[in-house]
Order: structure tokens, then sequence, then C-alpha cells
């Protein structure tokens, strides 16, 4: 895990998350993931701040020994859901840190090249 980057990775199932963790090595390191925005808005602010949390999602390496490095969430997360968990980490004063989502975008049906 050494040279990893740390991120936390907020999903909707953990199907998808063991998918999603197993692309994103050897560059990163998912070290903790959230399932819902209520728990994002808790868990990311305390992780945010060196503080340790508990979960019971099993996924993760727990390595909260680095400040993650960025917020990396999935298609399931909308403008809402974004809004609140940064709103959290505002309040509590973290360390500023990059929000990366996946845009769900419309499917076009578009001539192949």
């Amino acid at each position: 895990m050494a040279g990893m980057i740390p991120v936390i990775l907020c999903g909707k199932t953990t199907k998808i998350a063991v998918g999603v963790i197993a692309a994103l090595k050897p560059e990163m390191d998912v070290i903790h993931l959230c399932l819902t925005s209520d728990r994002g808005k808790t868990e990311i602010p305390a992780i945010l701040k060196g503080e340790m949390v508990t979960t019971d999602v099993e996924l993760g390496s727990k390595n909260y020994q680095n400040i993650p490095k960025a917020i990396v969430l999935g298609g399931g997360y909308n403008d809402e859901d974004l809004d609140v968990m940064r709103k959290a980490c505002r309040v509590a004063k973290t360390p500023l840190v990059p929000w990366l989502r996946v845009r769900n975008m419309p499917y076009y049906n578009l001539p192949y090249l």
C-alpha cells in the first residue's frame, strides 16, 4: 500500500464497490466506504479530521493514518447527497479535498466513428 493515494469511496452497493476498489488499485487505496449520504455526513468529516470511525462495512483498508486526498462518489449520489456531505465537512472545518463524482449523462445513440 506504500505510495497509494488514500481516498474515501461513496457507493450505494457493496457489489459495485468491490469492482470500483479493484479498478482503482494499485494507484489508489480506498480507505473507507460510505454506503449512504447520512453515514457520509458523519464519517467523512471525522476521517478528514484524523479521527477514527467505526463502521459495519467491511470493504476499505481502514488505514486512517493518512488523510484522504479525495472523496470519490458513484453515480448513485445526486446533487443533494453531495451537498449534504460537503456541508457537513464545511461545518466541521475539515481540510479541503477534491470531491469527484460520476455524472449520469443521458445515453444518446451516436454513430460509431
